[in-house]
């Protein structure tokens, strides 16, 4: 009877003590939150910072469980699924050949408490002239969503910048 216990409490542990990678898809409800970002008609270039895409941030969870979170991936699919809505064009472009150009960079991320904090950098230009360069920090306070619940946060306070300082 002992036997059979250790071997079920070992697969048990097995089962779930595996690496899963957290879900990356943004909720779709984000963009048809009635506080939805705000509007521009410019069309943009953006491109994400190669240590950003690479960002990957890795938590244990109480069940042992290791989650992996891929933060460029996110970051990419949050522009892409939800702000890209708030621009006439927004489209990915690493060779800045779109003359008004915004560069993303995640300069730091963590996940505690079942809440993510995201720092990032957002540098607006237009052709060879920086028109805008902020640091955000926002936090995400729902487990599941927090990721992008903050980029959500971090794009209210960017689109708001980004009218006051680049829209004309």
């Amino acid at each position: 009877m002992i036997k059979h216990c250790g071997a079920i409490f070992l697969l048990f542990f097995l089962v779930t003590s595996c690496a899963c990678p957290a879900l990356k898809e943004p909720d779709m409800h984000l963009h048809e939150d009635p506080l939805a970002l705000q509007k521009t008609d410019k069309e943009a270039g953006f491109s994400i910072d190669d240590s950003t895409k690479k960002m990957m941030y890795e938590y244990r969870t109480l069940s042992a469980n290791t989650w992996v979170i891929r933060v460029g991936d996110m970051l990419r699919d949050y522009i892409s699924n939800v702000a890209k809505y708030s621009f006439r064009v927004l489209q990915e472009d690493a060779s800045n050949k779109i003359p008004l150009h915004i560069h993303f960079r995640v300069d730091s991320y963590k996940f505690e408490d079942c809440r993510a904090t995201v720092d990032m950098t957002i540098s607006v230009s237009r052709g060879d002239v920086l028109v805008l360069n902020k640091k955000y920090v926002a936090q995400g306070k729902a487990a599941h969503q927090s990721t992008h619940l903050a980029f959500n946060a971090i794009f209210h306070e960017f689109m708001s910048d980004f009218i006051q300082k680049v829209n004309d």
